[in-house]
């Protein structure tokens, strides 16, 4: 699709009724009503107004992807859903508040904090991949250290320090594999042979990992 708009006109074509209110969800940085796609520069900032106004949607709500996130996953119930996986035991606490990330392009997450006073949760979209990579060991400093130079190296990027989402989200896909790469020389290397242009991409170490369960 060459626009948001696009999409809303194949979209709205195809269904037999009248929408009025729409909620749109998008990942990339919100200014008020307006948002600016990350992964697609050529939409440019899409406003919720004009989209509103044009295509007569009585209500129109732009979110941060997370922070849509963050209200599915209000309804989560951990103890019956098949999606969860407890990684600590706990006991819940009704009205607590809740934490989530992803990796995408980035790291998103979100917090939500339950408001007494409406009896519901709010959610807070925020910026927690920008934060410093904590060193713990040895393993981390060499790998902040393999970091800062493959940046400069691969793609031209002159940094000085490393944030989370450097080395947690999809790009940082090939650089993990590089370094995990030079840490176990001793392990079989698989992925190469198969590559058109003698570099790994993040989708090729994907495919493999989760389609031939390559370790």
């Amino acid at each position: 699709f060459e626009s948001i708009d696009d999409i809303f006109m194949n979209l709205l074509g195809s269904i037999n009724a009248r929408i009025s209110i729409c909620t749109l969800a998008i990942a990339g940085p919100k200014d008020g009503r307006k948002v600016q796609v990350t992964n697609i520069p050529k939409w440019g900032w899409i406003d919720a107004e004009v989209l509103k106004e044009k295509f007569g949607f009585e209500k129109f709500f732009l979110l941060n992807d997370f922070e849509a996130n963050g209200y599915g996953a209000t309804f989560v119930d951990v103890e019956k859903s098949e999606d969860c996986v407890v990684i600590n035991e706990g006991v819940q606490v009704s009205g607590g508040n809740k934490f989530i990330i992803g990796p995408g392009t980035g790291l998103g997450c979100a917090i939500i904090i339950y408001n007494k006073a409406e009896g519901d949760y709010n959610v807070h979209p925020g910026e927690g991949g920008h934060t410093e990579y904590p060193i713990v060991d040895e393993v981390d400093l060499r790998l902040k250290n393999f970091a800062i130079d493959y940046l400069k190296r691969v793609d031209n990027v002159e940094i000085d320090r490393v944030s989370v989402e450097r080395l947690t989200a999809g790009p940082a896909l090939p650089l993990i594999y590089e370094f995990f790469k030079l840490e176990h020389p001793e392990l079989e290397v698989v992925l190469e042979a198969k590559s058109k242009k003698g570099e790994v991409s993040g989708k090729e170490i994907l495919s493999k990992a989760l389609n031939e369960k390559d370790p």
